[in-house]
């Protein structure tokens, strides 16, 4: 990639075989995240130049290729590289799908990286571009728009965006995430009766869980249930995991997570500096 920039002009046949080689590079360190991240800008760069025949697609095009470029960017650890690369996604005409997918990582950064209630907003404007056409993706949007409500404390907000992710059905459902929302919106609407069983359920299949995303995802589950030490256990598992696998940016993330489960279990010293290591 680093070879192949022309001073000029674009090469699409070029830019496509970047872009197929950077979509079949399974990404297992920061470092690979930052090397994807250079090629499909650069492949973004070769792409068309939009004023010919087929300049919508071209422009599409070229809009997905640096989004994607931003997403590994971020999960490279590289925020103020990944925000440029969306400036410029988003500043091209593009179809809602395209515009979706743009709009949820600039709300993931949103939400890592700067004011929540902000990311919220984007997210959920992510999530109705997307449900249309891509019903698993706007499933994603409103997880994260979920992160968002709780953040905050608005358990109405946080229950709305869990009805939401229940209302989108796709062909490939994932039923942890089924229970995870239907557990929460019981729990959190009083039906301990109902919401208990299914969130202990999450729980159980949380003991063979590898993601870090995922496991600070039960860890939130085992807070909401009381149960304390799985909480540390799930947390310290993500951060391991996030450490060992990447991405990067997950490490901040699952860092507070420990954080919060340590305050719960009395060990204040150690929470502190977890939290001031995910500062860092």
């Amino acid at each position: 990639a680093a070879a192949a920039l022309p001073q000029e002009g674009a090469d699409p046949e070029l830019a496509d075989a970047l872009a197929a080689t950077a979509s079949d590079t399974t990404a297992s360190d920061e470092h690979t995240h930052a090397e994807l991240a250079d090629a499909l800008w650069r492949s973004a760069e070769l792409t068309g130049a939009g004023d010919g025949p087929g300049w919508a697609q071209d422009t599409g095009v070229r809009a997905a290729r640096l989004t994607a470029a931003a997403e590994h960017a971020w999960s490279a650890g590289r925020p103020h590289r990944a925000l440029a690369l969306l400036d410029r996604a988003r500043a091209l005409p593009v179809h809602d799908t395209v515009r979706g997918r743009t709009e949820l990582v600039r709300g993931v950064l949103e939400l890592r990286n700067g004011v929540v209630t902000d990311a919220h907003e984007l997210l959920s404007y992510a999530a109705r571009l997307l449900a249309p056409y891509d019903p698993h993706t706007a499933r994603r949007a409103l997880l994260h728009a979920t992160e968002a409500t709780w953040a905050v404390g608005d358990i109405a907000g946080f229950r709305a965006d869990l009805a939401r992710i229940a209302g989108l059905r796709t062909p490939a459902e994932d039923p942890l995430l089924d229970d995870y929302c239907a557990g929460l919106d019981a729990v959190l609407s009083g039906d301990i009766a109902r919401g208990g069983p299914v969130l202990l359920r999450v729980l159980e299949h949380a003991a063979r869980e590898r993601q870090p995303w995922r496991l600070i995802r039960a860890g939130i589950v085992a807070l909401v249930v009381g149960d304390v030490a799985a909480a540390h256990d799930l947390n310290t598992r993500a951060l391991a995991a996030a450490r060992a696998c990447g991405p990067a940016a997950v490490v901040p993330q699952a860092l507070e997570h420990l954080a919060y489960s340590e305050l719960r279990a009395g060990r204040h010293s150690r929470a502190r500096a977890h939290a001031e290591a995910g500062l860092r």
